[in-house]
């Protein structure tokens, strides 16, 4: 399959369309001189009124074709006399299917269902319609992947093309993409936002990696999830016939996934590793105005990042509230059970262990006399340590925060 590409620079400018202006007029005009197209002077008063008498009877807002059948006399009076006019293209019948590459052989009959289009508004701006068909021609484009709302207008287009005297593209209409609980993406979901992904550090190839898991086109869905392909890979191994026709649902919890196998693969570089630990240490200060040094220092930073790498998705998870124990004491704490006198006693028992097992056992055996519950005391020494009592196990706690800080969260709990 060749595609040219509408590159800025290339050999098929210019490329805004408000640069081309004079291309659709003189094109818009070879439309009119062969019959294919008029001006109408409907102004948007009378539009309006043929819309509402529509709905009234339950019928198509189908365009009456009034000034269609103006004369050159009446068309030259009212341009004389500075009425603003749009140009529409005169519908046919089209019964035969067009081939669509993703769903098949689609028939739709325009001419039975819609009016005649606009397609040169009054500002002298093509529509779409116009547009697509003219720069794909002179563009030589050969093949059209746009999404499945438009395949009900691909045989107005293929009409357009016959008009011009043009053989159309091919023609292959992607499924939409929706959220994972089925409803539409709307332009207003920030998350979605390309600058919102960056700015919550995820990478331009987990990005890339995770829309080719919507809507098909690649062997397997789950491939990506293991290896992170770059662009001339997924050009390779992408497949028009394997795109679904079925709707494709982003599954945002991939993304993160992917990132979290990017986020690897920059860790065990020497460079990027780099790159990454100086990151992190400009949120942990953005997050926590005045943090100790020794929390920031580039071994700690690498010690929290080899840590996170199975549990963050990006960088930035690590400055989360849930974790921000690790680059600060808690300054506020979820409600505990433990009095004083026992938490002194637990803060005795550990600064006396040797290990996190001597800790657990004399432990145990403290809860065992005192008649208190050992996970709820666990819960509470995460609380004294973390300010939460939800979080990693204990010992994970005390084997990221080290014994020396383990201590200093005791004392100052105590």
């Amino acid at each position: 399959m060749k595609v040219r590409l509408r590159i800025e620079g290339g050999d098929y400018g210019p490329y805004f369309q408000s640069h081309r202006l004079d291309i659709y007029t003189k094109y818009v005009n070879q439309l009119i001189d062969g019959g294919h197209a008029y001006k109408c002077f409907c102004t948007e008063r009378r539009l309006e009124l043929l819309k509402r008498e529509a709905a009234r009877t339950r019928t198509s807002n189908i365009y009456d074709r009034r000034c269609l059948s103006l004369s050159e006399g009446q068309i030259k009076e009212k341009e004389e006399s500075g009425v603003s006019y749009t140009v529409r293209f005169k519908l046919s019948s089209i019964t035969e299917p067009v081939n669509d590459l993703v769903y098949g052989p689609v028939v739709h009959d325009v001419f039975q269902f819609e009016g005649d289009p606009i397609i040169l508004k009054s500002d002298g701006f093509p529509t779409y319609h116009l547009a697509n068909v003219i720069d794909d021609h002179l563009m030589g484009i050969s093949h059209v992947l746009r999404g499945a709302e438009w395949q009900v207008s691909t045989p107005k287009h293929v009409l357009l093309y016959r008009a011009f005297g043009w053989n159309p593209p091919e023609f292959a209409h992607l499924p939409l993409i929706l959220n994972q609980d089925g409803s539409k993406l709307s332009k207003r979901q920030d998350d979605l936002h390309i600058l919102s992904l960056r700015e919550n550090l995820y990478y331009p190839e987990s990005i890339l990696n995770f829309i080719t898991l919507v809507g098909g086109g690649f062997e397997d869905k789950e491939y990506s999830l293991r290896n992170l392909f770059s662009m001339q890979e997924l050009t390779t191994k992408f497949q028009l016939n394997r795109i679904n026709s079925n709707s494709g649902k982003l599954e945002m919890e991939r993304l993160g996934e992917l990132n979290q196998v990017a986020l690897r693969r920059r860790f065990d570089d020497p460079g990027e590793r780099r790159v990454l630990i100086k990151s992190c240490r400009n949120l942990v200060i953005q997050a926590i105005p005045g943090v100790q040094d020794k929390f920031i220092s580039d071994e700690c930073i690498e010690k929290y990042l080899l840590w996170g790498l199975e549990r963050i998705k990006t960088v930035k998870d690590l400055v989360n509230p849930d974790l921000l124990y690790l680059w600060t004491s808690p300054q506020t704490y979820e409600t505990i059970s433990l009095t004083k006198d026992t938490l002194s006693k637990i803060f005795e028992i550990y600064e006396n262990s040797d290990d996190f097992k001597g800790f657990q056992k004399n432990l145990r055996s403290l809860c065992s006399i005192l008649g208190l519950k050992f996970p709820v005391v666990m819960k509470d020494i995460r609380v004294l340590l973390t300010g939460r009592k939800e979080g990693p196990p204990l010992l994970e706690i005390i084997q990221i925060l080290g014994r020396e800080e383990t201590l200093n969260r005791f004392k100052q709990y105590k």
